[in-house]
C-alpha cells in the first residue's frame, strides 16, 4: 500500500537537499582548487584510465572553467568524502531527445504549364511531356 505524503513534502525535502548540497559546495571552495582538482582526480583515478581529463570535467562543472596549469596536482583524497557527497548532490544536464521531423515538403502536385502558340513551355524549348520529374519523389 502506497504512502501518502503530506502536501509540500517534496518541496520541503529538494530545499533540504539543496542546503546540503550548498554547504558541501562551500566546504570544498574553502580548500582551494588545486586540492579540489586532486580531489577529483583521485575520485576518478580507479574508476577511468583516463582520469585527469575526467576530473578536468568535474572541475569545469564545478568552477565552470578548466583547471589552470597551477591548479592541476597528483590525486589526493579530500577529507570527509566530499567529493562523494558532491557527486551524489550534482545536477545532471538533462537528456534532449529529438522526436521525428516533420517532413520538409509534402506531395508536390504537378504544374500547370503555359503554352505558348507553338506547343513548348513559355521560357523553354521543351514539351511538357519532355519534364522527367517524379512529382511524388522529387529528391529521388
Amino acid at each position: 500500500m502506497r504512502r501518502k505524503r503530506e502536501p509540500g513534502s517534496n518541496l520541503a525535502r529538494q530545499s533540504e537537499m539543496a542546503a546540503t548540497q550548498d554547504e558541501v559546495r562551500v566546504k570544498m571552495l574553502l580548500y582551494g582548487p588545486l586540492a579540489v582538482f586532486c580531489g577529483f582526480f583521485a575520485w576518478t583515478t580507479p574508476r577511468s584510465q583516463k582520469a585527469e581529463g575526467w576530473a578536468a570535467n568535474l572541475f569545469k562543472e564545478f568552477y565552470g572553467a578548466y583547471p589552470k596549469r597551477g591548479e592541476r596536482g597528483p590525486p589526493k583524497p579530500l577529507p570527509d568524502s566530499l567529493i562523494e557527497e558532491w557527486m551524489t548532490f550534482r545536477r545532471k544536464p538533462l537528456k534532449i531527445r529529438l522526436e521525428k521531423p516533420a517532413p520538409l515538403l509534402g506531395k508536390l502536385e504537378r504544374p500547370q504549364w503555359e503554352l505558348d502558340e507553338s506547343g513548348f513551355v513559355r521560357g523553354t524549348l521543351m514539351t511538357p511531356e519532355d519534364f522527367e520529374v517524379d512529382w511524388q519523389h522529387p529528391f529521388k
